[in-house]
């Protein structure tokens, strides 16, 4: 695990188990990406370095798609670890079927611009956000309407 908060000590297996998500699986293995319009860049503060968000889209093809959506579940990571340390092939259960998967995904990154050594003036990946909705977002559209008495 990371000492003190920084990468140091980090092992390949604990980044495999603890790093699982949707822009690092779609990322990794994809065919192509675009950013989707113009950076928008605030200025720097006392605290901090320059600010800035982007939108990007991200491509995948059907034949990186098993291994993309694999790597957005922390725990298949860890089996594709195992497999291939052992030599065994990837099963169905470690890779989900390809026609659940999307070929298009699009992200918002926030980035933020270092202001000491050793990355001064480097723009460091802070956050990548899938736009993708949420069950709670895709529930909550559905309105306020339920079957029971109201409550104040």
């Amino acid at each position: 695990p990371p000492r003190h908060g920084t990468q140091t000590g980090v092992e390949l297996d604990y980044f495999l188990e603890h790093a699982g998500g949707a822009a690092l699986g779609a990322l990794l293995l994809c065919s192509r990406y675009q950013l989707v319009g113009e950076p928008r860049v605030m200025p720097a503060t006392n605290a901090h370095g320059k600010l800035a968000t982007v939108m990007v889209d991200v491509y995948n093809e059907p034949a990186d798609l098993a291994l993309t959506a694999a790597l957005d579940r922390p725990a298949s990571c860890g089996a594709m670890l195992d497999a291939q340390r052992d030599g065994a092939p990837l099963t169905d259960a470690i890779l989900p079927p390809v026609s659940a998967m999307r070929r298009r995904s699009r992200f918002i990154f926030s980035l933020e611009q270092q202001r000491r050594p050793p990355h001064i003036g480097a723009w460091l990946l802070k956050e990548a956000m899938p736009m993708d909705k949420t069950p709670l977002q895709r529930y909550a559209e559905l309105g306020e309407e339920f079957e029971g008495p109201d409550t104040d």
